[in-house]
């Protein structure tokens, strides 16, 4: 789909630092040159820009949050889910293995399989910080913490040899995979 573009793909997670890692990333690279894959709820939360894809290892998620997206942005977009479940577009059970990992890692994944080779993980630390909808709860130590061991290991047995296509802007992905640069 995207074999041979000079575009870059940003993965949008949850965590509590979307917003201030997507100001990076506007600092570093132009709307125009930006794919988005947005990984389960971030999608119909997102407003600063225009979504391609959202993604989620959880296939039941996908036709609530396009509804969603649709009526709140009024835009199509393409769905990926693991399964072939009501709303997914593109169902990838039979081409990736299932063995680990987080759904934002899923998306890395779909945008690998896509063709595209420079990837930025938006939204994503691994290192314990809450969901960007959390933030309330944070104090309390009430959200479920991402910092676990296998998940950083999954990214790392998944993405090896791949590594120098993906980037981070903060948290335990930067500093596995590197912090993302200007082209």
């Amino acid at each position: 789909m995207y074999h041979g573009t000079n575009r870059t793909a940003v993965i949008l997670g949850g965590s509590s630092s979307i917003w201030d890692d997507y100001k990076y990333v506007q600092s570093i690279r132009a709307p125009q040159d930006i794919i988005h894959f947005a990984v389960n709820d971030i999608s119909i939360h997102f407003f600063k820009a225009q979504i391609q894809h959202i993604v989620s290892y959880h296939s039941d998620m996908i036709a609530p949050l396009r509804k969603l997206y649709k009526l709140r942005f009024n835009a199509d977009v393409t769905t990926h889910g693991w399964k072939d479940d009501e709303g997914v577009d593109m169902a990838w059970w039979d081409k990736l293995t299932n063995n680990g990992g987080t759904s934002s890692l899923f998306a890395v994944e779909i945008a690998l399989e896509l063709g595209i080779t420079d990837i930025i993980v938006c939204g994503v630390t691994l290192d314990g910080r809450p969901h960007y909808f959390e933030d309330c709860r944070q104090e309390k130590g009430e959200h479920y913490d991402f910092s676990r061991v296998q998940e950083v290991g999954a990214w790392k047995a998944k993405l090896f040899g791949k590594e120098h296509m993906i980037k981070g802007t903060s948290g335990v992905i930067a500093e596995t995979f590197g912090v993302a640069h200007g082209k």
